[in-house]
């Protein structure tokens, strides 16, 4: 397990993105398109960005599932 303190996780997380440069990123990697124009570079980010990428994948699965259900 890595024994990283909190607050070094925050300083290290620390960036000059705006909330709009944030949901792009976000939505590029959920949908594992991946451009390669903003990538984290802290180890941590990394770990985030696995996590986020992993967990919207899911939630992207999901609601697909239900919209294809039907009653």
């Amino acid at each position: 397990m890595l024994d990283i303190p909190a607050k070094k996780v925050v300083e290290s997380t620390k960036t000059d993105y705006s909330f709009i440069q944030s949901l792009y990123y976000t939505f590029i990697s959920v949908t594992t398109i991946g451009f390669g124009d903003m990538v984290p570079k802290s180890e941590i980010g990394r770990i985030l960005t696995m996590f986020e990428a992993t967990i919207g994948i899911v939630l992207i699965a999901v609601l697909l599932n239900f919209s294809g259900e039907s009653e």
